[in-house]
């Protein structure tokens, strides 16, 4: 065998070589697909998930912590953002559990529905004075 059929062969032994490194990293990358597909069908983990229009608008926001967990859903208006929503907060140490719907706009609650564990439900309206929970 010359010198160049051997340098050949080398050339060709090395291309095999990084073939099947390509290969086999291809196949890894699919098998970490399919389990990653398959750990989202069953569910999806995060604090926060926002979901956004088409533009980029912000129109739906949950979001969890150690003790709440809110949907925020926003419409769009003029300069002022205009919101509902959900809420969930767990009893804090000497407090109570409450949930409720509340209405916003330009960041200022404007409305509250809400029901205080022990205390039955409640319905608040900024016409009506300072929320109870502002006192």
């Amino acid at each position: 065998m010359s010198d160049a059929e051997r340098g050949d062969r080398a050339q060709k032994e090395e291309l095999d070589r990084r073939i099947q490194e390509v290969a086999d990293a291809l196949h890894e990358l699919r098998a970490d697909l399919q389990a990653y597909r398959a750990a989202l069908e069953h569910e999806l983990r995060t604090e926060k998930l926002v979901i956004r229009t088409r533009d980029g608008f912000a129109r739906i926001v949950l979001a969890t912590d150690e003790s709440t967990g809110q949907i925020t859903v926003h419409a769009r208006s003029g300069s002022e953002a205009v919101s509902v929503e959900l809420f969930a907060n767990d009893r804090d140490v000497g407090g109570r559990a409450h949930t409720g719907l509340a209405l916003t706009e330009a960041g200022n609650v404007v409305s509250v529905l809400e029901l205080l564990e022990g205390e039955g439900a409640d319905l608040w309206i900024a016409s009506d004075g300072d929320h109870p929970a502002a006192g």
